[in-house]
């Protein structure tokens, strides 16, 4: 059995935000995380993210997973796990080869890697009691994982498939 070390990214906005967090129904977080008091930046890209929380899975745990979010005290910007074991990643050398450039156990990418497309990767979408969803038809170019805010006082739960080690 292998365990994986994953990460969750987002961004935490307003001078003293609480979040209390479960991944597959463990606790992940739970208290005051890195915030910043600016105005909340629902797009903020990947570069300006940060982790918020590192924890320890077991990768017989695959499929939906249940993720689950409260914040208090500003908002919160959730963005997506990245975990290790995703595969590795090869190329061709000049002979023609398929070459290991990566092992799995140091490619370290989404967590729901194997997705069919992105809309897969996070489903059940609810926050503040209401459903949520991609509206690739309102928005065909929006590609990728997309951020979810929570602001203060509200929920967030959804489904995070979770691939298998690689």
């Amino acid at each position: 059995m292998t365990t994986r070390t994953v990460k969750m990214y987002g961004k935490a906005y307003g001078e003293n935000v609480s979040l209390q967090a479960s991944f597959n129904d463990t606790e992940i977080v739970n208290g005051t995380i890195n915030s910043v008091n600016t105005a909340l930046d629902e797009t903020i890209d990947w570069a300006n993210l940060d982790v918020i929380a590192t924890f320890n899975l077991d990768s017989s745990v695959t499929g939906n997973v249940p993720f689950a979010a409260t914040v208090t005290g500003g908002s919160f910007v959730f963005h997506t796990f990245h975990a290790d074991y995703c595969g590795d990643v090869t190329e061709l050398n000049e002979a023609g080869d398929t070459v290991v450039v990566t092992p799995s156990a140091e490619n370290i990418t989404d967590i729901s890697f194997g997705a069919e497309s992105p809309e897969s990767g996070h489903s059940n979408i609810v926050i503040a009691g209401q459903s949520r969803t991609r509206n690739l038809e309102a928005y065909p170019h929006a590609e990728g994982t997309w951020n979810w805010t929570i602001h203060d006082g509200e929920t967030m739960s959804m489904n995070i498939l979770v691939s298998p080690v690689a």
